[in-house]
């Protein structure tokens, strides 16, 4: 039996996963790429909203890719569980020139999902899960490792608007973590 106190955690942990989940951000990101063409929407949401189906089961990518020919082999064409399981199977594969349009646009909110203030909201509820306090999450963001992170994570970014959108919230990013270590140390302002 699942003690009480579980369920806390795990509910945090799927609700973050949820929230990174949620496909809109991939079709508007299309939409500003390539307002035009909404030909492959469908195949971006469903692709965006299952692209870590069996994350936990590594390599997530392929496991995911094979499980949603399972899943949804009733519901979607041939053609489209086709391109589905590739944008699965591909979402993590940075870096690659050859991968379709709709695969980057994947691969790019899928990053993008990790910084900003879904960012903040994912450390926090990380953090909550490891009876992290405060000073854990400050340690965290000025650490080497976290902007190494940061470099390699735009770097691997497909599109110049990605680019500038993930400049824009890591902008946020360093402002707000600035105001909260002043908050966390005493400091009214």
């Amino acid at each position: 039996m699942i003690k009480e106190e579980s369920r806390i955690d795990v509910t945090a942990i799927l609700m973050a996963e949820l929230i990174h989940t949620y496909p809109d951000g991939r079709i508007n990101l299309r939409k500003s790429l390539c307002s035009s063409d909404a030909s492959k929407d469908d195949v971006i949401f469903v692709g965006a909203l299952f692209h870590d189906v069996t994350k936990g089961i590594e390599p997530h990518h392929k496991t995911g890719a094979q499980l949603i020919k399972t899943i949804l082999y009733e519901e979607c064409s041939e053609k489209e569980l086709g391109e589905i399981s590739e944008i699965i199977e591909f979402h993590n594969s940075r870096n690659r020139e050859d991968l379709p349009f709709h695969i980057k646009i994947i691969q790019d909110a899928d990053i993008l999902d990790h910084f900003g203030t879904l960012e903040v909201w994912l450390k926090f509820m990380y953090s909550a899960h490891k009876e992290e306090n405060v000073f854990d999450a400050i340690r965290l963001w000025n650490s080497t490792e976290n902007l190494e992170y940061i470099r390699a994570s735009k770097e691997s970014l497909n599109f110049e608007l990605s680019k500038e959108i993930f400049d824009k919230r890591i902008e946020f990013v360093t402002l707000f973590q600035k105001q909260f270590k002043k908050e966390c140390y005493g400091n009214l302002y």
